[in-house]
């Protein structure tokens, strides 16, 4: 779970600049455009690539963001399970029953909730914690995050954005690990700014 909620973190980025924008640009105006949402709500398809399985795995599901520090993730099918962060508390569901516990006794649960922090009030394209190179394509950005911090490069290798640009949302993003793995996000039905409803983040 951590590690999905990280692969949030580092990929619900939109609102790209023009065509012919340097990539310094791209940057900066993706970081503004972060800081300027006060929620999100989109789904999204996840397919997960590991070399131990001939098969890749697949799920779907929703993800309700609200500033400062409100997050559901919730997956749909074929396990279906909820996670809620709401302030200081976590809770998460699934067939295997409820569990809450506050942030403070988990150190994992204190990392999302870091994380989920800077989407409010930091640069989301750290160019301090990762190398960044942004691509233009006929149709779309790219842009390449490769992590020189320790405790990001133990999660990942590589975080790869792509953006549309009549659109400029981003609809996909690829995490690589280091074992040859990878995971595919690919989003739609996205919002941004709307009222969430405060029973999607209670806890109970």
């Amino acid at each position: 779970m951590r590690k999905a909620i990280t692969i949030f973190i580092s990929t619900v980025l939109w609102c790209f600049s023009a065509m012919g924008a340097t990539p310094d640009e791209v940057i900066s105006k993706v970081n503004a455009a972060m800081q300027e949402r006060s929620s999100v709500r989109l789904d999204f398809i996840q397919t997960r690539h590991t070399p131990l399985l001939k098969e890749n795995l697949r799920s779907n599901g929703s993800i309700c963001f609200a500033a400062p520090q409100k997050l559901r993730w919730e997956v749909k099918s074929p396990s279906p399970s909820v996670f809620i962060l709401n302030g200081s508390k976590v809770m998460t569901s699934s067939s295997r029953g409820v569990s809450i516990k506050d942030i403070s006794t988990d150190r994992r649960f204190q990392g999302i909730a870091r994380n989920i922090s800077r989407i409010s009030s930091g640069p989301l394209v750290d160019t301090r914690s990762f190398d960044v190179t942004v691509l233009e394509g006929d149709m779309e950005w790219t842009i390449r995050m490769i992590p020189h911090r320790r405790d990001l490069s133990s999660l990942f290798k590589e975080i790869v954005l792509t953006a549309d640009k009549g659109s400029h949302l981003v609809g996909k993003a690829v995490l690589l690990d280091g074992e040859g793995g990878s995971t595919t996000l690919e989003f739609s039905n996205l919002q941004f700014g709307s009222e969430l409803d405060d029973n999607l983040f209670a806890i109970q």
